[in-house]
């Protein structure tokens, strides 16, 4: 697969904290294509993705979509709060 054009993604996340209680956000990045032009046959290759979360507690639900394709996945996911 060839990574030029260089595809973006977007990324989800809905945090819900309890009653009335919610957060959405959605960013939109590119790949870090320059350090991978292509991937080869049957190959695979590693991206780091990561979006900023809420400093509030609650569940919340991840997703993230390759633009252009029909690559995509979510999860649930739970988050503590630190102590201060």
């Amino acid at each position: 697969m060839r990574l030029t054009p260089c595809p973006s993604y977007t990324e989800y996340l809905g945090v819900f904290s309890g009653p009335g209680g919610r957060v959405y956000l959605t960013r939109h990045y590119y790949l870090n294509c320059a350090a991978i032009r292509r991937i080869a046959p049957h190959g695979s290759v590693a991206f780091a993705m990561r979006i900023p979360v809420p400093a509030g507690a609650g569940h919340a639900k991840l997703d993230w979509q390759l633009q252009g394709a029909d690559v995509a996945t979510a999860a649930i996911v739970t988050i503590r709060g630190r102590p201060r």
